[in-house]
């Protein structure tokens, strides 16, 4: 959830990716890395648009047998530089 109050809290984002093979973390035609910038671009209920930038800090790859493998992505927004 986005929020564009002025809080002053650094926004934040976990991002859990299906990995199968390798998939965004070794092999395919994209590689997660850290300090990767991702757009987040989302429509709430009532029609308003948010658009975030994050960087990547940590990758951490998983993999379950109920789940398989998984890549999740914690991410911070851009504004944690300023």
């Amino acid at each position: 959830m986005f929020t564009d109050t002025g809080t002053g809290e650094v926004n934040q984002a976990t991002i859990i990716i299906r990995s199968l093979d390798g998939n965004y973390n070794t092999t395919g035609s994209t590689v997660f890395a850290e300090f990767d910038r991702i757009r987040i671009e989302c429509q709430d209920l009532g029609g308003f648009t948010y658009d975030k930038f994050f960087e990547v800090i940590n990758i951490i790859p998983s993999q379950t047998k109920g789940e398989g493998t998984l890549l999740t992505l914690e991410c911070l927004g851009i504004e944690y530089h300023t």
